[in-house]
């Protein structure tokens, strides 16, 4: 994921989980995006980064937010 953010230029911030056993990575909007746009965002994201490393199924991304229709902020 970081790969690609990187090679997109998309700014983003990676956080550990609380169990250490993986990473949570958020990204910030200047302006207010439909839930839904933040959500395929996120999965063009994933789907490049499973498309380059192969080994990564989609199985080891638990949670996808915001889970709900609205707007971030």
């Amino acid at each position: 994921m970081r790969d690609i953010c990187a090679e997109k230029n998309i700014p983003f911030a990676v956080e550990r989980s609380r169990s250490g056993n993986g990473a949570h990575v958020w990204f910030f909007f200047d302006d207010k995006v439909s839930a839904v746009s933040a959500r395929k965002f996120g999965t063009a994201l994933l789907m490049h980064a499973m498309a380059k490393r192969h080994e990564i199924k989609f199985t080891s991304y638990d949670r996808l937010f915001p889970k709900k229709p609205g707007y971030t902020s």
